[in-house]
């Protein structure tokens, strides 16, 4: 994660603060969903007892999480903003007294 320099305005400090927990649990969520698959994908490939339709529908949700892990992440990405300069911060600011 980018360091973030210090910033002036608590409230602009604030926000800032409050996208870098989201982003971390994102994070997080995503690290616990690829493991999550690996772990079941494991599971089902060691099992011998599984009929093939059980062994499909396991497959196909494998898949999902697969697609579902993949979408959050590309939504992090897109969503994350880029960390806030100080310049910025007291551009924003000014922007924001100004109207």
């Amino acid at each position: 994660m980018s360091s973030v320099p210090p910033i002036s305005d608590p409230d602009v400090a604030s926000l800032v603060a409050q996208v870098a927990a989201s982003t971390n649990a994102e994070q997080s969520a995503i690290t616990l969903l690829n493991q999550l698959t690996t772990m079941l994908a494991a599971a089902v490939a060691a099992a011998t007892s599984l009929s093939p339709t059980d062994r499909a529908a396991l497959e196909a949700a494998i898949a999902q999480i697969t697609s579902n892990t993949a979408a959050l992440a590309a939504a992090v990405v897109t969503n994350t903003p880029a960390p806030v300069s100080t310049a910025g911060a007291a551009a924003v600011k000014a922007a924001i007294a100004r109207s």
